[in-house]
């Protein structure tokens, strides 16, 4: 006995007229069998739990389908013609015998049309039928990988995450050693100190840490969303490439699911791209009008940009020195 599927959720497949369709839900094969566009014997199924393709009338699923059919017919009949269905018995004399039974004759069930609603025609039904399996692919498109928004919001956590890590490391560290920001002279000789430098390097490990561990799960997250777009995980690898990689970037910010298939983008999308180039084109335009800012005077003379990127300077040297010799 072939076993019965009834989750509308899984995908199942059938022939008419011996061309094949699918996939479709197990609930609008019912509605086929219900409209009589499904012959229970010369018509096939095939899905979940099946080896071989098997005959529409003999899956468990669709039996109470086909059942219900079958009664409407000859109840039609039976209301069309209910002399046929229950004739008068002859009254028979005592000393007669009674006649041998006839022969059985089925009674013919023709399929019958709706009379209340008009008749659905071929191209209605394939229009159906191939918008019911469009659902289908954009469904399991979406069910694949990390969504556009999923990846946007998860990659705004992490960052968001990793950074107050990453600051609470260094605030800890300039709280532990009561460095004032401040006054960069007093944390100038403070940087000096082995045990300063030791802290600053153990503090720089652990953020080197979670950096790390931010750029594996980015990777890991890309990857997932390379697969919802349809594309092969490997173009992750584009990343690396200069210019290459603005165009796999926009791809995984803007493009929806199944982009790969269909190169079609939303309005979703269009607006995400407008954002992301944007984005790109924002550090070339700040350049510019500082520079265009620090050429027309608007700076001052300069002096005190200067000094601070001497100080910023030393501390960098501070940075790079050998620790101290401790003996």
């Amino acid at each position: 006995m072939v076993k019965a599927m009834s989750n509308a959720e899984e995908s199942w497949y059938f022939t008419q007229n011996g061309e094949r369709k699918g996939p479709i839900s197990i609930d609008l094969l019912n509605s086929l069998v219900g409209k009589g566009k499904l012959d229970p014997v010369s018509d096939l199924v095939w899905g979940p739990g099946l080896n071989d393709w098997t005959k529409a009338g003999e899956l468990e699923a669709l039996k109470p389908a086909y059942a219900a059919l079958e009664a409407e017919k000859v109840a039609a009949v039976v209301q069309a013609e209910p002399d046929a269905v229950a004739a008068p018995q002859p009254v028979l004399e005592e000393e007669d015998s009674p006649p041998p039974p006839p022969e059985y004759v089925p009674v013919p069930t023709p399929v019958l049309e709706q009379q209340d609603a008009e008749p659905v025609s071929a191209a209605e039904d394939n229009e159906v039928l191939a918008a019911a399996m469009e659902e289908r692919r954009q469904k399991r498109e979406l069910e694949q990988g990390l969504s556009r928004g999923k990846f946007i919001g998860g990659s705004f956590a992490l960052h968001l995450i990793g950074i107050l890590i990453i600051a609470v490391i260094y605030g800890q560290l300039f709280m532990n050693l009561g460095m004032e920001l401040e006054n960069s002279l007093q944390m100038a000789e403070q940087m000096e100190s082995a045990e300063t430098q030791k802290s600053m390097l153990s503090a720089g490990m652990l953020a080197n840490a979670v950096s790390l561990i931010m750029t594996l799960v980015t990777v890991l997250m890309v990857i997932s969303r390379l697969t919802n777009l349809g594309m092969s995980r490997w173009n992750f690898l584009w990343f690396m490439v200069p210019l290459a990689n603005i165009w796999i970037g926009y791809r995984v910010v803007a493009c929806p699911a199944g982009y790969a298939n269909h190169t079609t983008l939303d309005g979703a999308g269009k607006g995400l791209a407008f954002l992301y180039f944007a984005a790109m084109l924002l550090p070339f335009v700040l350049i510019g009008g500082i520079y265009f800012a620090a050429s027309s005077g608007a700076f001052g003379d300069g002096t005190e940009l200067q000094s601070l990127l001497e100080n910023l300077q030393s501390l960098e040297q501070l940075n790079q020195s050998p620790l101290p010799d401790q003996h």
